[in-house]
């Protein structure tokens, strides 16, 4: 039995009839009060504390923010790597076409040379393309040699488009049958036909209004070269 107990209990106090004993008991039996102490088995009591989770320092929030620049820098440097990527890409591809056009332009201008020399006439080639070249010499008055240069523009077209095959050894009558299906092609090629024959083997001098039919009936050709672009 505790302290208190004996002291509350109707027991003879003859062996506790000290004052301090009984002051000692009054103050343990008050402990009942306390969560600490249990009464019934005048012992302490086990108290269970919870504790609280500290809030978050800002050391803590300090390290979220870091965490989210590091992640925006990473997405910054991955574009700027994909951006450089693509403008690799397209420099390739851009470097590409150009050696395409200029292996094209080279082929063009051998496959051109090579149907100059089929021309059934000597004929030096000019700086320019030759209606270029002819409609410049017709401009400086010297017509024998702009007739020569328009009649050998439109049998390089002809033969471009496959209306007509330019062969070394062929005569210009021949290439007036390849092209006489085609009535207005036909007109053109005979008209300047018989005024570069007039000039180049009859020696003859070219009247600019003769020259100038020539020139307009040569737009026919612009229709061939229309279909050839779309």
């Amino acid at each position: 039995m505790s302290l208190a107990r004996m002291l509350k209990a109707d027991q003879p106090l003859a062996w506790y009839n000290d004052d301090a004993v009984v002051e000692g008991a009054n103050a343990l039996d008050s402990w009942a009060e306390y969560p600490w102490y249990d009464s019934q088995k005048d012992t302490i009591r086990r108290i269970d504390v919870k504790t609280q989770a500290p809030p978050p320092s800002s050391s803590s929030s300090f390290s979220g923010s870091a965490d989210g620049l590091d992640i925006f820098f990473w997405i910054i440097i991955g574009l700027l790597l994909a951006f450089l990527f693509y403008l690799l890409v397209r420099a390739y591809l851009n470097r590409q076409v150009n050696d395409s056009q200029t292996i094209a332009l080279k082929s063009g201008e051998l496959a051109h040379v090579t149907r100059l020399e089929d021309l059934p006439f000597e004929l030096e080639k000019p700086m320019d393309n030759f209606l270029s070249a002819a409609r410049q010499r017709a401009e400086a008055g010297d017509f024998r040699r702009a007739i020569i240069y328009l009649y050998s523009y439109q049998l390089l077209e002809l033969d471009k488009h496959q209306l007509i095959r330019l062969t070394k050894g062929k005569t210009n009558r021949q290439y007036l049958r390849e092209v006489r299906s085609y009535s207005s092609l036909g007109r053109m090629l005979s008209t300047t036909m018989i005024a570069f024959e007039d000039v180049y083997f009859g020696g003859q001098d070219l009247e600019p209004q003769r020259f100038a039919e020539c020139l307009a009936l040569t737009d026919e050709l612009s229709t061939l070269q229309r279909g050839a672009a779309a």
